[in-house]
């Protein structure tokens, strides 16, 4: 008897909120054919004159943080001049060494063999058209698989790594 109680209640409450939902979406939606336009006076505006008030700065202090220090004082042009020792220092030669970009083979990964029965994993790479079986670690034309994942390999040609080559389908 009281769950016929409370449906009895909250039946009655439930399409009361509902046809408030609706009501409010049907009036958003149809609207109200009359416009109102309001219009705003212009009110005059006056200008407040704002006093401006000049600050000059006074930069004659100590420096807090070379207390122990004493304050650079830019010599005079002509004390400058006078001071410069003159000595033949001979310019110093620069060599620049242009490193020559590293030419890769052309790599493709195509995927990876694993044994469940001794745990071991080879992954099929393609070096120059060769294709190798390798495992982690190993050395193959100037090459060393470093890291080996099922979809990306990550190898090292003289000194040089690169994470490389998707597995392609």
């Amino acid at each position: 008897m009281k769950k016929k109680n409370q449906i009895a209640i909250l039946a009655p409450l439930v399409l009361l909120i509902w046809g408030i939902i609706g009501y409010r979406i049907y009036k958003a939606v149809k609207g109200n054919s009359e416009v109102s336009i309001t219009t705003v006076s212009h009110l005059p505006v006056t200008m407040a004159r704002v006093e401006t008030t000049a600050y000059e700065l006074q930069l004659d202090y100590d420096d807090p943080f070379l207390k122990n220090r004493k304050r650079y004082v830019p010599p005079s042009s002509q004390q400058a001049q006078a001071s410069k020792p003159v000595s033949k220092v001979k310019p110093k030669v620069v060599k620049t060494v242009t490193k020559i970009p590293l030419q890769w083979p052309r790599i493709v990964y195509h995927g990876l063999i694993s044994h469940k029965q001794d745990k071991t994993t080879i992954y099929l790479v393609e070096v120059d058209g060769a294709s190798h079986l390798v495992q982690q670690g190993e050395m193959f034309q100037e090459l060393e698989l470093l890291k080996a994942f099922p979809d990306s390999v990550w190898l090292r040609y003289k000194k040089e790594e690169k994470k490389t080559f998707v597995k392609t389908p």
